[in-house]
């Protein structure tokens, strides 16, 4: 029972130092081939917290499990390996301290788990809630800051474990009646690694951003493998998507849409932080997204994905892009397969299946009309919540759609209209369109541009109106004629100029059927 005995010792310093005072002691290092574990106590008074700080050479996705299996621990797998679970070693070393602390009747309130790693742990929110937490263990993943050994200089490591004290302080009924939230007093340091820590500030002290804005997760990389033959588009989290979201032209309400249910589910996740047992406000994460082609559903449906993850209500925020060729198949029943391969691809994260009318066609024995049926069982699922199904399409069909279907669309609360672009808007993507390019309009060839857009606009076809597509071909056909006025010119600075020129043939290769639609001769 060495590690009760170390522990017994270290609470009889702590009992002589001032109340409120935090002891923190390294007890124990695992060095492995590929990975290094540091083992930390943090003490006030009677309550403990047990860290363990790990580091991987290599950072993996792995899927966390406890429950033991055939007579062996529980293991964490991932597509190339496994390890046995590190909760569950920290669980055995806390039951033994557990045992000789309540022998020598030191221990008044239950010991605490925090495990930190670098590893990605795909289930965590799963996991946390089912699984940890009602077994007092807390879990931090992703931290990439983790140095691949402790030494007491690691302020870092230091932090961890403090804001790892505070939490299980916050979620812990205490004897007596100190404050929670009150500073610690200072007091002389330990010998060797016995540190009695300054927590004057536990977190550091805070900036003036600190209470308004919660740190960034930092992107998954996650990307689903596909099937063999799934027709589907995949796309991986947003590195940053706050700052895209504030360059995404127009589309105000949507992104105030999205920032209510972001906000939302950071406030439930923030109301479970102070007490586990408090009931969250239901929420769906299920979206129509209706309008006109070119208004960007596609582009906010990633940022749309990213933000989610984000706030912590996605674990991985990819999108997986479906469209009605997706789901049928050659055969009867593929569409049942194609189903839960698709939701399979999309866990963690968005599937938007485009032109989702489609799957309504008019004849009764369509297959199409088997696929959100399908999902019916998902979407109704209270515990399916790691998912969101996106709608898109058309306005008026949506809207057919959905009417065929009480229970479906009840299951989408949130809708989503993209209003076509106005001119000054379109005339904006336009600029952020060149320069991706390092092009720009000289101010004569910017009038004539703003005409020639202006003309299209006025003489748009509503119904197949593509929006900032109708932007992308017109530029497309500028940077043809750009391209051959420049292979004969020798100044760099030419090639990034876009003049009248250029813009020129295009207008002139301009058409308006009778009924408006748009064309080029």
């Amino acid at each position: 029972m060495v590690w009760g005995n170390n522990i017994v010792d270290f609470l009889t310093k702590l009992t002589k130092r001032p109340k409120g005072t935090v002891l923190a002691r390294k007890f124990k290092e695992v060095t492995q081939s590929d990975r290094h574990m540091t083992v930390m106590w943090y003490c006030q008074e009677d309550q403990i917290v047990l860290v363990g700080l790990e580091h991987h050479q290599q950072t993996k996705e792995y899927l966390a499990d406890e429950e033991p299996f055939a007579g062996t621990p529980p293991m964490y797998f991932s597509e190339s390996g496994h390890y046995y679970s590190p909760v569950h070693q920290l669980k055995k070393l806390r039951n033994e301290v557990s045992k000789t602390l309540q022998e020598q009747r030191l221990l008044t309130n239950a010991i605490w788990i925090v495990y930190v790693t670098n590893n990605r742990l795909i289930n965590i929110d799963a996991m946390k809630d089912d699984v940890w937490l009602p077994d007092r263990v807390i879990v931090f993943d992703r931290q990439e800051d983790l140095s691949p050994k402790f030494c007491p200089e690691s302020a870092y490591q230091v932090k961890v474990g403090l804001e790892a004290f505070r939490y299980a302080k916050e979620h812990t009924t205490w004897d007596g009646t100190e404050d929670p939230d009150e500073t610690y007093d200072d007091v002389e340091e330990e010998d060797e690694l016995d540190d009695i820590i300054d927590t004057k500030y536990p977190f550091g002290k805070p900036s003036s951003s600190d209470d308004e804005a919660p740190r960034r997760r930092k992107a998954s990389t996650y990307v689903p493998k596909l099937e063999d033959g799934m027709r589907a588009e995949v796309y991986p989290c947003l590195e940053n998507p706050e700052a895209m979201f504030e360059d995404i032209i127009g589309c105000q309400e949507i992104r105030e849409q999205i920032r209510q249910l972001t906000t939302l589910h950071s406030y439930n996740l923030r109301m479970r932080e102070f007490n586990p047992k408090a009931q969250p406000h239901e929420m769906s994460l299920h979206a129509i997204f209706h309008g006109s082609p070119g208004t960007g559903k596609t582009t906010l449906c990633r940022l749309y994905a990213s933000l989610l993850f984000q706030a912590g209500a996605l674990t991985h925020g990819h999108v997986v892009v479906a469209s009605r060729s997706t789901f049928l198949g050659t055969n009867f029943g593929d569409e049942e397969k194609a189903v839960h391969a698709v939701l399979k691809a999309a866990k963690g994260g968005v599937l938007m299946i485009d032109e989702a009318y489609l799957l309504n066609p008019p004849h009764p024995n369509d297959p199409g009309k088997h696929v959100l049926q399908l999902m019916m069982p998902m979407l109704a699922d209270e515990k399916e919540r790691d998912i969101a199904i996106v709608l898109c399409g058309y306005t008026e069909p949506m809207e057919k759609l959905l009417s065929l279907n009480e229970g479906l669309a009840s299951r989408f609360p949130n809708r989503f209209k993209f209003p076509d672009f106005t001119v000054p808007q379109l005339l904006d993507i336009s600029k952020l369109r060149i320069k991706k390019f390092n092009y720009h309009f000289t101010p004569k060839a910017w009038k004539l541009y703003k005409e020639m857009v202006t003309q299209v606009y006025d003489h748009r076809d509503k119904k197949k109106w593509g929006n900032a597509r109708e932007m992308g071909q017109l530029l497309d056909k500028i940077y043809i004629h750009h391209a051959k006025r420049c292979m004969s010119t020798s100044d760099p600075k030419k090639m990034f100029a876009i003049t009248v020129a250029d813009i020129k043939p295009v207008e002139g290769s301009l058409t308006f059927s009778p009924q408006h639609h748009i064309g080029f001769r």
